[in-house]
């Protein structure tokens, strides 16, 4: 294990890993005065307990695509198809062509497409800031402990964590805060998919199941990573006796 950043008390840490409520937890460290570190192999005794926060993985993916995009994508959110004003390529008088230049630049399967996967936040397999270490080679450890980024701002997860320390009694409920344009972003590539936008362009993107994706072997690989990561996490998800089944 290269190193596990977390934050958290003597007893018990919550790890940092991009896309998975980071900087919440940051906001979380600095407000209740909780500690920070970065944790090498050897520092990792078995009597401290370690948390890894998951999710789904395309969810994700996407999640690090977006913020890593090359172009702006906050121009998804005007794709709201309930949006009485949605007419196809225009909302009222605004012009969708510069935003249409920028997909066709960055998702057609000639272009650099390494900004998917080799950005900071695209490093869908990566589940600590600090560590290489896969979802495999983490549900290893005894002491390493898994919950969805969903159940952070239970009380069953905060009372979860007391009964490991009661330092963590006087730590407020962890508060997460989503403001992605998933929804918009899903819409667009809905449409195109079925030929609503840009039609009769060849353009890939791998979180999306699109037939176009096979026009580039870097896409298909990554895509094929991502579904064994996925496929691995269900497993944790079922049978791993660390996982924190929380309502």
């Amino acid at each position: 294990m290269n190193g596990f950043l977390a934050i958290g008390t003597k007893k018990l840490w919550i790890g940092s890993a991009r896309k998975c409520a980071s900087t919440t937890l940051h906001k979380l460290q600095e407000k209740n005065s909780l500690n920070m570190k970065n944790f090498r192999e050897n520092d990792m005794k078995e009597d401290v307990k370690f948390v890894v926060v998951v999710r789904n993985v395309w969810q994700r993916w996407r999640s690090g695509m977006m913020t890593d995009c090359p172009y702006h994508s906050n121009e998804y959110q005007n794709f709201d198809l309930n949006n009485k004003n949605f007419v196809g390529n225009e909302v009222g008088e605004y012009s969708f062509k510069p935003f249409y230049d920028s997909i066709i630049k960055h998702h057609a399967p000639e272009c650099d497409l390494s900004w998917m996967w080799n950005e900071r936040h695209t490093k869908f397999w990566e589940w600590n800031n600090s560590s290489l270490n896969s979802l495999k080679e983490l549900s290893k450890r005894k002491n390493v402990y898994f919950v969805e980024i969903s159940k952070l701002n239970t009380q069953s997860f905060r009372e979860w964590c007391i009964s490991q320390e009661g330092e963590w009694e006087s730590v407020e409920t962890i508060k997460t805060s989503n403001t992605s344009v998933s929804v918009g972003y899903y819409n667009f590539w809905k449409l195109y998919k079925h030929r609503g936008v840009l039609r009769n362009l060849a353009l890939v993107n791998p979180v999306i199941d699109l037939p176009t994706n096979e026009k580039s072997d870097e896409v298909m690989f990554y895509r094929n990573l991502a579904t064994k990561e996925q496929t691995f996490l269900n497993e944790i998800r079922n049978t791993n006796k660390n996982y924190l089944d929380l309502k």
